[in-house]
């Protein structure tokens, strides 16, 4: 997963093959490596800026049979152990700033899952939870004005799908669907509920190399 803008950071952390920790910053040029994690992990959601991010959830390796509660907080030069959110989970969607993030659905195997959770900087609180199941979504916006979209609405092997939510911190409305069901689409974190880009993703194998702008009315 990664996070910010284009030329101050894109932070890319943790990943597969294997779980890994690795972290890396991009300046508009070069990638540089970065701190590590604490804990390898992958299928994790992050946002934030390149001073001040967060990264939770995801899968611990090996095994793959259940997700972690962990979140972890970058400062720009290292990673500390946030509070732990209350559902553990991994294929999680994130948005938001390290201050007032959100957690989206995911699952737990062998479920999937609608909770939803607000960060305050200091501890994760349930929010409100999605109409229906869905993990392995893109997402972007701020905790009053988020957007959600791709992803499988169930535990594998669910199909793929193009739906798309919006949240405004309260409630969640249906959107415009993405034209190519997928899941592991980039998750386009420097966008907004009104305006944001989704690329490539998985559509049945082979991967996708689809991409799609959104602008509030039409996908």
């Amino acid at each position: 997963w990664g996070y910010g803008p284009q030329t101050a950071g894109n932070v890319i952390a943790g990943g597969t093959p294997g779980g890994v920790n690795n972290y890396e910053t991009y300046d508009g040029t070069d990638y540089s490596n970065g701190p590590t994690l604490n804990q390898a992990r992958f299928g994790l959601g992050g946002c934030g800026t390149q001073t001040a991010g967060l990264a939770f959830g995801g899968y611990y390796d090996p095994g793959y049979t259940g997700g972690a509660d962990l979140s972890e907080e970058y400062n720009g030069s290292s990673w500390s152990e946030g509070s732990n959110l209350n559902t553990a989970r991994y294929d999680v969607a994130g948005f938001g700033i390290q201050t007032a993030a959100v957690a989206v659905g995911g699952a737990n195997a062998p479920s999937a899952l609608t909770n939803v959770e607000h960060y305050d900087g200091t501890s994760w609180t349930n929010a409100t939870a999605l109409p229906a199941t869905q993990r392995n979504m893109g997402a972007c916006g701020t905790q009053t004005a988020g957007l959600i979209f791709a992803g499988n609405l169930g535990p594998p092997p669910e199909a793929k799908t193009g739906l798309t939510q919006g949240y405004d911190g309260t409630a969640w409305a249906t959107r415009p669907s993405m034209a190519t069901s997928r899941i592991q689409v980039s998750p386009a974190h420097a966008g907004t509920s009104t305006l944001t880009f989704a690329a490539g993703g998985n559509i049945t194998n082979p991967v996708t190399n689809a991409t799609e702008e959104f602008t509030g009315e039409t996908s």
